[in-house]
């Protein structure tokens, strides 16, 4: 085909296309049909399909406004091999030819009949013309239409099927032929070839390759006799390309035999004519010529060139004697059911001789116009003519069959025909395919690799979103019954040959007929199992080609899917056949009467079903927000190193896991500064303030705590880290803002790279979730308890009496858990410490200190408030201390004169873990009281005398009176005086000094 060619084809198709409504009840949808050449290149245009639609559309239509404001999308609602969308120009979409489109292969079972012919002329053949039973070759292409938003998207509910119509039409690619018989070498300078011939048949060495048919012939028939032959078949349309003309190319012996040809009857008519007959056209005699070789042709008329096809009929003359054997019928009918039992016997044929001798000798055959495929179904008894069952019989390759049956006494020849109806049985299951416009994924993605056989049931998984419209279209499903396929077929089989002169004879055989307008399609019934979903018969176009074929549609029953209910569907749909076919009523002659079968009548039949998977994958739309589930309260120890994690910051989203819309997506951050709460101060944890505000109020200062930012946050983890180290004596507790989103690190939600669904078209939209975490920084034992002084002085009175408050020491703990601050305190005596005294000045270790000091620590206790007291002791050296071992000294411990200065250790210990101890020096000043009576030195006791001389003089010493007082200052000072024995006057008494003089002689 040239160019311009091309051209006149492709605007043809733009003038021949129309629109018809949508079928009743039927909303969103539209037809359109186109005509299209079968054969065209490759990649040829077939049609804008936006420019179609825009065009061709009816303002009446109910999306008419929407086709015309918006680019639409067009995707195959089902799988199609012949042709593709070139999406190249987003706006001119066109449909374009994939694979070869052939009419034939299309089409197989298509039956184009020419019901009338007339004559016509050639320079080299005549041939006839053909007016044509109008039956097109329909190939329904079904496809959806989309509006396009702005974004890419398709909007809400915004979409109808299309369903283009494409008539093939046909180019004379067939010649007529006779394919079902043996073929045969032949040499063309034997057989008087013609160069017309040759060049038909190809043939380049004087030899060919052609069909041949066997013939027999009795010498001597009587001339006019004729012959059935089989018409030749040509699968192309009417008129011009099917079968035109009939004509014998070349016979052995010229004009021997002649060709007739009915016009009026079609190749497998069961009206029993054949059509086609080779006549005797001289006597035939075997002793002359036995053997006789003719070729016939059969033309179509086809432009530019006609194709020819041609049979070579090898005719064998015979013998004959007086009288014929003849069949008590020439035609008869008879019914089997389909799958009959092999070796089921159908039909005997009656038969007469008037030859006594040739009763028992006759011959029984099929004759060669017997089709080849019919041949090994049946078999005939040579002896008797009995018809058998030898292959497997099935309706749907044939719906009746023609023998042609022979008889033969040896000389004499008979032949009757022989038809068969097939009974069609319920002996096959629809069959579903399912097909979607929706993205696929095929069984080898690895997201079908976790285990599911899901997915390994499925005849097909779609992708849908989630959120989508509520009756979206999900897929499509084509039911398809074997059955019912044939039982259509032979049907419009019966249809398209009621010709004129066929009727007669078709209604003597068949009162009530195969072709009423009664009988009723019947379709299957389909249901899911699944109320989510809903499925409906797709009414389309009910031409012929369509009549077999039943489609539903399976959509979303009026509510969007939602992922985080269902992330995957697994969706059954079942079909039954209805098994309602009255086989009876439409073939009333099956009986036993005329035939010996008679088992049909009891096969038993019932309903067939088929189901097939339908795994719907719900993609993620970004349609759920975080939710923080980590605690909102966490503790973190003080004094904690720089990167301690405080908390792994924890948010959940109902959204696909695998996506960034889900959990894999959530990405954490700090929003603000964070709010302080002083360690002293009573201000709720929840409120507090930033750092410069705290700084302002002077609460605390900025040399104090620690520069911003304080801590750290993985986006990806959500693990919060520190930055600095914090002091609990400083800081009670921060509160931190923090933030989660959703769609990863992009912001516009996508998947990952290599995600076995793909990317996804979407608004750019995240979720966020806002919330505050609560630090509170645990205190630890990091603080000594301190005395406010390293030596404490008290003063206490020598006959106090215990219990008796000396002093308090004052410690401060600046650990604020009451487990760190809570203070132990006990004494220690400093003389028995490696460091005694380190704290006593010089002038205190010139005092007096008694070595009984580390008795007297038992007598001394400090309170949990730090209070000093001196107490009576429970416990000694030896144990508990009973009150009749105690002593008067016992109950006065302090005694100046034995312990001028008490040097005491007291420490202070905390509760924490590990406990902390801070130390100080007490010393104790004991106060003098005049406690003690001044005790003789001199005089004792034993001593009493003194010797003086006696010539001592007036005032000479004579002695002197010595005793002391422990007791301190003016109470411990001693004076003298003279009670009696002095009434002489003799001495004189110092009464300070204690020397006493000689007074008188």
């Amino acid at each position: 085909m040239n160019f311009n060619g091309v051209l006149i084809i492709l605007a043809t198709l733009c003038r021949i296309v129309y629109c018809t409504s949508s079928p009743a009840g039927e909303k969103n949808q539209l037809q359109l049909t186109i005509f299209l050449e079968e054969e065209l290149p490759r990649s040829s245009a077939v049609v804008n399909l936006s420019s179609l639609v825009k065009r061709t559309i009816p303002n009446t239509s109910d999306f008419y406004s929407v086709v015309q404001d918006s680019d639409l999308r067009f995707s195959f609602l089902e799988t199609n091999s012949h042709f593709i969308i070139d999406y190249a120009y987003p706006g001119a979409q066109t449909l374009r030819i994939q694979t070869r489109v052939d009419r034939e292969t299309v089409c197989p079972a298509l039956d184009v009949k020419c019901a009338t012919r007339f004559a016509t002329t050639d320079n080299s053949l005549t041939y006839e013309v053909t007016n044509p039973t109008f039956n097109p070759c329909t190939l329904p292409v079904l496809l959806i239409a989309e509006t396009i938003s702005s974004n890419g998207g398709t909007k809400s509910g915004s979409q109808f099927i299309l369903q283009l119509n494409i008539n093939i039409r046909d180019v004379n690619d067939n010649a007529p032929s006779w394919r079902s018989f043996s073929t045969a070498l032949i040499s063309l300078q034997q057989l008087n070839g013609t160069t017309v011939l040759q060049n038909m048949i190809g043939a380049t060495n004087n030899n060919a390759v052609i069909p041949k048919m066997d013939l027999q012939v009795a010498e001597h028939t009587v001339i006019g006799t004729r012959l059935a032959l089989p018409l030749a078949v040509d699968p192309d349309a009417c008129p011009d390309n099917t079968t035109a003309t009939y004509g014998i190319e070349s016979q052995t012996v010229a004009d021997a035999f002649v060709l007739d040809w009915d016009q009026t009857v079609i190749e497998g008519s069961i009206t029993g004519d054949s059509g086609l007959w080779l006549r005797v056209n001289k006597d035939l005699n075997h002793d002359e010529q036995p053997h006789h070789h003719v070729i016939i042709y059969a033309a179509d008329a086809g432009l530019p060139r006609r194709l020819t096809g041609h049979l070579l009929l090898n005719i064998s003359v015979t013998d004959v004697n007086d009288h014929p054997p003849k069949f008590n019928q020439s035609r008869h009918v008879v019914w089997v059911r389909e799958h009959e039992l092999i070796g089921s016997k159908i039909y005997q044929p009656p038969v007469h001789d008037a030859d006594p001798s040739d009763r028992f000798r006759l011959e029984f055959g099929l004759h060669p116009s017997t089709a080849a495929s019919t041949r090994s179904l049946f078999k005939i008894n040579p002896q008797t003519g009995e018809i058998s069952v030898q292959g497997i019989i099935d309706f749907e390759q044939f719906s009746q069959h023609q023998l042609h049956i022979s008889v033969s006494d040896g000389k004499w020849t008979d032949e009757m025909e022989l038809v068969i109806m097939v009974l069609n049985m319920n002996d096959h299951a629809p069959e579903i395919k399912l097909f979607s416009h929706l993205d696929s994924i095929s069984k080898d993605q690895s997201i079908f690799r976790s285990g599911t056989r899901n997915h390994l049931q499925a005849q097909l998984t779609v992708v849908v979103r989630e959120n989508g419209p509520p009756n979206q279209l999900i897929a499509t499903a084509m039911v398809t019954d074997k059955d019912l396929t044939a039982q259509l077929r032979a049907e419009s089989g019966l249809k398209n040959q009621n010709t004129e002169s066929a009727l007669k004879k078709l209604r003597h055989d068949f009162p009530l007929s195969l072709t009423s307008r009664n009988s009723r399609t019947l379709k299957p019934v389909c249901s899911v199992d699944n109320n989510q979903f809903l499925i409906e018969a797709l009414e389309l176009d009910a031409s012929e080609p369509l009549r077999d074929r039943f489609r539903f549609k399976i959509s979303l029953a009026g509510e969007s899917l939602d992922r985080e209910k269902q992330h995957r569907i697994l969706l059954h749909v079942q079909c039954y056949d209805e098994d309602t076919i009255s086989r009876i009523p439409q073939y009333p002659q099956y009986s036993a009467s005329n035939a010996l079968h008679q088992s049909g009548l009891y096969m038993p039949t019932g309903r067939r079903s088929a189901s097939a998977s339908l795994l719907v994958i719900v993609t993620d739309e970004n349609d759920s927000p975080p939710i923080l589930v980590s605690p909102q309260v966490v503790r973190l120890s003080e004094n904690a190193p720089v990167d301690t994690l405080v908390m792994r910051i924890h948010a959940t989203d109902e959204d696909d896991p695998n996506s960034l819309a889900g959990t894999s997506g959530l990405r954490y951050q700090l929003t603000d500064e964070p709010l302080i709460v002083p360690a002293k101060s009573s201000t709720a944890m929840s409120a507090g303030i930033k750092l410069s505000e705290l700084i302002h109020t002077k609460v605390l200062s900025g040399e104090q705590l620690p520069s911003q930012p304080w801590f750290h946050v993985n986006p990806a983890t959500g693990d919060l880290k520190t930055l600095v180290s914090f002091d609990r004596e400083l800081v009670q507790s921060i509160i931190l803002p923090i933030q989660v989103t959703d769609g990863g690190d992009q912001g516009p939600f996508a998947r990952p790279t290599g995600h076995p669904l793909g990317g996804l078209n979407t608004d750019q939209k995240c979720n966020m979730a806002n919330g505050t975490v609560i630090i509170e920084i645990v205190d630890v034992n990091d603080c000594m308890p301190t005395f406010s002084q390293q030596l404490y002085e008290f003063s206490l009175s020598e006959d106090s009496r215990p219990p008796v408050r000396v002093g308090r020491v004052n410690v401060t703990d600046c650990d604020i858990d009451e487990e760190n601050h809570l203070l132990e305190f006990w004494l220690q005596s400093s003389l028995s410490s490696k460091q005694t005294y380190s704290l006593v000045p010089d002038r205190i270790l010139s005092s007096k200190i008694s070595n009984k000091n580390t008795q007297l620590v038992s007598w001394f206790s400090v309170s949990k408030s730090g209070e000093l007291f001196v107490r009576m002791p429970n416990f000694g050296p030896a144990g508990l201390l009973s009150s009749h071992s105690l002593t008067s000294d016992d109950y006065s411990p302090l005694d100046r004169e034995k312990n001028e200065i008490i040097v005491l250790d007291v420490f202070a210990r905390d509760s924490g873990s590990p406990a902390l101890t801070g130390s100080a020096q007490i010393i104790i000043r004991i106060t003098d009281v005049n406690d003690n009576a001044p005790e003789w030195e001199f005089p004792k006791p034993q001593h009493r005398l003194v010797n003086f001389s006696s010539e001592a003089a007036v005032g000479n010493r004579v002695t002197r009176l010595i005793a002391l007082d422990p007791d301190e200052g003016p109470r411990g000072k001693v004076t003298y005086s003279i009670l009696s024995g002095n009434e002489a006057g003799q001495f004189e008494l110092d009464t300070e000094s204690g020397w006493i003089y000689l007074a008188a002689v």
